[in-house]
C-alpha cells in the first residue's frame, strides 16, 4: 500500500485484522489509524489525516494547488526520478509495465479524489449536516451554504419596470 504523508510518499506493508470477534472493514481500520483510503472496497493507497489537513490549509491560505503539493512530495522523495513510484496494473491477468508519467498521474488523481472527499466531509461536519436525524440524505438544498456577513439579511423588493422616473 502506498501512503502519502506530509513528509513524503511511502510504500508500506499493511496487515488488516481478521479477528472473528471484530469484523471491521478494511477502510474503517485505516481510518482508525488516521489514514484516509482511496477506495472503500479495496484500498491500495491512503493519505494521512495530517497530510490532508496540510494540503487544505496550504490551498486556503497560500493558494497552493494540489498538483504543486503532490509534485513537491515527489521531488522530496526522489528529485532525480531514479526510483519512480511502483504501481502494478492487473488487467486480464496480464501485468503491464506503464510509463512513469502515467503512474504518477494515477496516484495524483487518487490523491486529488481523496482531497475533494475530505473537503466535502469537512463541509458537512462544519455545517452540522451530519448530525441531522435522517443523516446527510435528509438535508435540504443549500443547507451547507453560509450567508455572506457583508450582505443585508433581506433586500427590499423593487419593481424596476414599474418605476416611473417622473415621481
Amino acid at each position: 500500500m502506498q501512503v502519502i504523508d506530509s513528509n513524503g510518499i511511502f510504500v508500506v506493508k499493511v496487515r488488516f485484522c481478521h479477528c472473528i470477534l471484530a469484523t471491521v472493514p478494511h477502510y474503517i481500520q485505516l481510518m482508525r489509524n488516521r489514514w484516509f483510503p482511496c477506495t472503500v472496497k479495496t484500498p491500495s493507497s491512503a493519505v494521512t489525516f495530517r497530510c490532508l489537513d496540510t494540503v487544505c490549509r496550504l490551498n486556503n491560505q497560500g493558494k497552493l494547488t494540489g498538483y504543486d503539493y503532490y509534485q513537491s512530495l515527489m521531488q522530496a522523495m526522489d528529485s532525480a526520478e531514479l526510483d519512480p513510484p511502483k504501481v502494478r496494473y492487473l488487467n486480464f491477468s496480464i501485468l503491464f509495465r506503464l510509463s512513469h508519467h502515467w503512474l504518477v498521474q494515477k496516484r495524483y488523481d487518487e490523491f486529488m479524489r481523496m482531497v475533494r472527499i475530505w473537503k466535502h466531509l469537512l463541509l458537512l461536519k462544519r455545517s452540522g449536516t451530519g448530525m441531522l436525524p435522517g443523516g446527510v440524505d435528509s438535508a435540504s438544498k443549500g443547507s451547507c451554504a453560509i450567508r455572506c456577513p457583508a450582505c443585508p439579511p433581506e433586500l427590499p423588493e423593487t419593481d424596476i419596470e414599474g418605476d416611473d422616473p417622473s415621481e
